[in-house]
């Protein structure tokens, strides 16, 4: 008989019964030993896991059959509620023939938060910026920024600005609420008609940025709608740079809102503390007076200052290096400096064009920038400068600022370079080099072997120290020697001894 399906009865305790006859001493009589089986039940097992880990959702269902039972297994509604449905691992129906597990696996439900401007109703221009950005699932055609997801019952974490741009402020903020059933809400949380009991807040700074506080234990997807509109009575006042003959819109300072209060005396009028700038001249050298227009794209007024760099004066010196001893006269010119961007992006930054203020070569004396000419000096004030090989000038912006040019002697002469192994001179390896005052000693030729590395590089001077690296060739034209020095390298190595 195959017992296979079948196992030995149990009691209400659940031991197995065994005839009472099943063991003792045999009489010698025949004797019957009866055992009773019941047909065996086999398990099944259901489980509901959180995707990618062995988190348990919920309590496993188990439950015992007989083999031939038709079982049939379903997703747990109550982790639907939070959780989407993944994927099923095992047969979810079919004929219990042995113990059967069934795993079901879900994530977490999220939602997006995402944003947009939407064009002004009157004007069509959007007026601003909002947080977020475009990617594979949000195309920047359709206006629709990804600010983050979200997993259910949890909170928002990315702060959503909103920010008017200059002469603009927001109209209207709209959230708009989409549930899993696509069923949406709208709410309005800034602006007329404001909603009460909204679940974001607007807080505004005073100049019309606004920030939305974070969302608190999400179920639906959120979506905001931003709409800017043009400020109402006022001018915008514009502070830009004239290079030159020609107007630009490089801006010297801040634009300026000025409202327009009825019956009232509108102040209007240029800067008169910016840095090294002055109001633009005319020809005949009258202030310019300001431009006003009325912007075709917004309706607005706006006029326009335009500044010009004050003229400074230059007094170009030349003196020999290394002292205070003229080779000419000073030089005094007047010229018009150009204006950079400062940190905050304003230009009131100057920059002086110095071109062709070298003195040109003579039989005594040589630039010490190599013919190189100087084409433009950064106002950096107060700071020392090295333009090329041991040139230096010194710029301090004020009414009488100066440039000193430092000049050296002509020649050029040869130095030797020796080198040494263990204190020893191969003369074999000895070369000599050029070298110009002014000239700044700092390579060599490594004429390393093997088994040695090297040690030290010296400069002998004209006072026979030992110096080092790099060295600056002085007006002194005494002979100059470059000592290299190579000693022993040393190794690690292992003894093994065998017997």
């Amino acid at each position: 008989m195959d017992l296979e399906d079948y196992e030995l009865e149990k009691d209400a305790e659940g031991e197995y019964v065994i005839p009472q006859n099943a063991s003792g001493t045999f009489s010698g009589s025949n004797e019957d030993v009866t055992y009773y089986y019941e047909a065996r039940k086999y398990t099944l097992e259901v489980n509901h896991y959180l995707d990618g880990t062995e988190n348990k959702l919920t309590e496993s269902q188990v439950t015992k059959h007989i083999k031939g039972y038709e079982y049939e297994t379903s997703k747990s509604s109550s982790v639907l509620q939070d959780y989407n449905f993944v994927y099923v691992d095992g047969e979810e129906s079919g004929t219990l023939n042995e113990d059967t597990i069934v795993n079901y696996f879900y994530q977490k439900k999220e939602y997006t938060i995402t944003t947009e401007i939407v064009p002004n109703a009157e004007t069509g221009i959007l007026g601003g910026t909002i947080t977020g950005e475009y990617n594979s699932s949000f195309a920047e055609e359709n206006g629709i920024r990804y600010i983050e997801t979200v997993k259910k019952n949890e909170s928002s974490t990315k702060t959503i600005e909103i920010t008017p741009d200059f002469g603009y402020k927001v109209k209207t903020i709209t959230l708009e609420s989409t549930d899993e059933n696509e069923n949406k809400t709208s709410k309005v949380i800034y602006g007329e008609n404001k909603d009460e009991n909204v679940e974001v807040q607007a807080v505004e700074d005073e100049n019309g940025k606004i920030t939305l506080t974070k969302f608190n234990s999400i179920t639906e997807n959120k979506h905001i709608k931003v709409e800017f509109e043009a400020l109402e009575n006022f001018i915008i006042v514009h502070h830009y740079l004239k290079e030159k003959n020609d107007l630009t819109t490089k801006k010297v300072a801040e634009d300026e809102i000025i409202k327009i209060i009825s019956g009232q005396e509108n102040s209007i009028k240029p800067k008169d503390n910016l840095n090294k700038l002055r109001l633009a001249k005319n020809s005949d050298g009258t202030d310019m007076l300001p431009k006003a227009e009325v912007n075709n794209e917004t309706g607005i007024i706006e006029v326009s200052y335009y500044y010009e760099p004050d003229d400074i004066t230059l007094s170009l010196r030349h003196y020999l290096a290394d002292t205070n001893e003229k080779i000419v006269e000073d030089e005094v010119i007047t010229t018009t400096p150009n204006m950079l961007q400062d940190e905050n992006g304003y230009y009131t930054k100057v920059e002086i064009e110095i071109q062709n203020y070298k003195l040109e070569d003579n039989e005594n004396y040589k630039n010490i920038i190599n013919d190189k000419y100087l084409t433009s000096i950064a106002g950096d004030y107060n700071k020392n400068y090295e333009i090329g090989e041991n040139f230096a000038y010194t710029f301090s912006y004020n009414s009488n600022s100066e440039i000193n040019y430092f000049y050296k002697a002509k020649g050029t002469y040869e130095y030797i370079v020796n080198y040494y192994y263990e204190g020893e001179m191969d003369a074999s390896k000895t070369e000599t080099e050029n070298v110009r005052t002014g000239d700044t000693i700092s390579e060599y030729t490594d004429k390393n072997i093997t088994g040695y590395k090297l040690e030290k590089a010296k400069v002998v001077n004209k006072n026979n120290e030992e110096v080092d690296l790099p060295y600056i060739v002085t007006n002194d034209l005494n002979r100059i020697v470059l000592n290299v020095y190579y000693i022993k390298d040393t190794f690690n190595y292992k003894v093994k001894y065998f017997y």
